[in-house]
């Protein structure tokens, strides 16, 4: 039986579909962990077969997912990893994977207040939000079921991608049959800085950027952006 091709979206919805939104088509895979061993000895978790972009620049290993943008429809609710990690690692607009936009007072970034401790931003925050363009603010809010429901529209000084997203796993030894062990899940998914020993032992699925200097986008400069419509 010959397959059926997938019909691909129209190109008008994959044009105003964030970059980093996850399709239908684009599945998880469930790739089983194994012990990663350095000289023998336990060092973290890998796949037992790992290509290169299974892991970043910084050895950590990532959630192995689908890659088939433009099929099925958009599933607003998922953030495809290794997307969302191209936009937050080189600072680019969640939407359309261009530049950011930027100005003296920093780069233009959307905060949801779900994860704010208070509707008025800090000094510094941490988020796995990608920075935006002044062109796709709309587009972000309107389609990003989180930022919906509550954001804030801010400039960042010093935006710093400080580690990863993702499920954090424990070794833990057979005592009573000899080279078995087990991985367990610790706990819920966490925020992993790259300094943290604890990175070789995580199941990274977003990038995360610590943003230093926020100031609030208000008055003029928030208005103007707000009119602008991006032609997607």
């Amino acid at each position: 039986m010959t397959p059926t091709l997938l019909a691909p979206a129209s190109q008008a919805l994959l044009a105003r579909t964030p970059y980093i939104t996850a399709w239908e088509y684009e599945t998880p895979v469930q790739a089983p962990l194994v012990l990663a061993r350095v000289w023998g000895v336990p060092w973290g978790i890998g796949f037992g077969k790992e290509s290169l972009y299974d892991r970043d620049i910084n050895r950590v290993l990532w959630s192995a997912c689908g890659i088939m943008p433009g099929r099925g429809r958009p599933d607003y609710r998922r953030i495809h990893p290794q997307r969302q990690r191209r936009c937050m690692g080189s600072l680019l607009c969640q939407v359309c994977a261009g530049r950011a936009d930027e100005t003296e007072q920093g780069l233009l970034w959307l905060l949801d207040t779900e994860g704010l401790a208070s509707p008025v931003p800090a000094e510094e925050e941490r988020t796995t939000h990608p920075p935006v363009c002044r062109r796709h603010v709309g587009v972000a809010i309107g389609l990003c079921p989180t930022l919906r429901r509550g954001h804030v529209l801010v400039r960042v000084k010093e935006p710093v991608v400080a580690g990863v997203h993702g499920q954090v796993y424990r070794y833990y030894a057979d005592l009573l049959r000899a080279g078995r062990h087990f991985l367990v899940p610790d706990g819920e998914k966490q925020y992993v800085n790259y300094t943290d020993p604890r990175a070789r032992w995580t199941l990274a699925g977003q990038l995360f950027a610590e943003l230093h200097g926020i100031s609030p986008v208000i008055g003029d400069e928030y208005d103007a952006i707000l009119r602008e419509v991006s032609p997607a």
